[in-house]
């Protein structure tokens, strides 16, 4: 299994777990928070989070934060990119990656260079081949020749 299709099989039973919780009808905006008169110095926090919308919201804020975790864990782990994925920087893992991408590029076409360079070389051998056996047979004709011209006096 290539490291795409883990990555796409993870997403998709994370993502079959979250359609399952949403199937079992548990609603957001449910929430019975406690009213602004229950508590006698309201903080910032109980003033935002005394009404139910804002209750709702707050749930939703926190599932989207643990489904986003749930998905990419699963995926950069799989990636073998797991903590690497929080820097903004590169880290020496990602430069060795990129110097060894750059060498195999350079070798890749040091290669074409070199296969095209001894295809060359083979072409002007089968070339050099072919005009030494002809003057051998034209050496070997030469020198019947001229054994005939000394057998004849």
């Amino acid at each position: 299994m290539t490291e795409r299709r883990a990555q796409r099989v993870a997403a998709l039973a994370i993502l079959g777990l979250v359609a399952g919780l949403i199937a079992s009808r548990t609603w957001l905006f449910d929430g019975h928070p406690h009213t602004i008169a229950h508590y006698q110095h309201p903080t910032i926090w109980q003033l935002l989070l005394a009404d139910r919308i804002m209750v709702g919201f707050a749930h939703l804020a926190i599932i989207a934060l643990v489904v986003y975790i749930v998905i990419s864990v699963p995926a950069l782990a799989i990636a073998g990119r797991w903590l690497k994925g929080f820097g903004t920087s590169l880290t020496s893992d990602d430069v060795v990656t990129q110097d060894a991408d750059s060498s195999i590029k350079t070798l890749q076409a040091k290669i074409r260079e070199l296969t095209e360079e001894l295809d060359d070389a083979e072409n002007q051998i089968d070339v050099l081949t072919a005009e030494r056996e002809e003057a051998r047979g034209v050496a070997v004709e030469l020198h019947a020749k001229l054994r005939q011209a000394q057998e004849k006096p």
